[in-house]
């Protein structure tokens, strides 16, 4: 539900519904590779907690400004993504990736040095 309201009313025609699968799938299959990916959906709740609070602070200067739909939408849009993170109906993610070529130093990872450019040929 709350996808299919951001993507009406908030961020026309986004997609925030697309499974971690399916998105590691489509980053490999264009030749990158996962290096982590962590669940950042609280921390995007806390932050978005934030961006709400000042929202509604401001609540006048925005009606005035935009009316008071707008203001409405966003209302429930900011609040709905607070409180899914928290129940664990909706979350985000970071993914860290890098492209797939021979030359990446993977051993930075580990502490060691890349090996030497001729090895790498």
């Amino acid at each position: 539900m709350w996808g299919s309201f951001m993507g009406t009313y908030v961020f026309p025609g986004a997609d925030a519904s697309c499974p971690l699968g399916w998105v590691i799938n489509q980053l490999e299959g264009t030749g990158w590779e996962i290096r982590s990916v962590e669940t950042i959906g609280i921390h995007y709740s806390a932050t978005i907690k934030r961006w709400y609070d000042n929202w509604m602070s401001n609540k006048k200067k925005i009606i005035d400004s935009y009316g008071e739909e707008w203001f409405r939408k966003w209302a429930m849009f900011l609040a709905w993504s607070v409180i899914s993170p928290e129940q664990g109906s909706a979350s985000c993610y970071q993914i860290v990736a890098h492209k797939n070529l021979r030359n990446f130093n993977r051993k930075m990872f580990i502490g060691e040095k890349p090996l030497s450019k001729a090895a790498n040929q």
